[in-house]
């Protein structure tokens, strides 16, 4: 085998080697969407529920529950290693 022969053999090793690496880091980042998904979901939902109340219905313990769930929801990114 000459060496240019071996170089390309080499060279194709590496580029199998990156497209399975790229494939993994991409299956790695679907999942932890998908975890952080299912997480907030509940948070999603309770927040769509008074989505479009009007402003002048807004209590102070809606605004308290409110307060408590974006804690929450910031536990949740941090988490999974989301930093701010």
């Amino acid at each position: 085998m000459t060496e240019l022969e071996q170089l390309k053999k080499e060279n194709q090793a590496l580029n199998n080697l990156i497209e399975v690496l790229n494939h993994e880091n991409e299956y790695n980042l679907k999942t932890q969407l998908n975890v952080i998904s299912k997480n907030l979901k509940v948070e999603y939902q309770d927040f769509m529920s008074i989505a479009n109340l009007p402003d002048n219905e807004m209590t102070l313990d809606l605004g308290n529950n409110l307060k408590c769930q974006l804690n929450n929801i910031f536990k949740i990114l941090k988490k999974q290693g989301i930093k701010f």
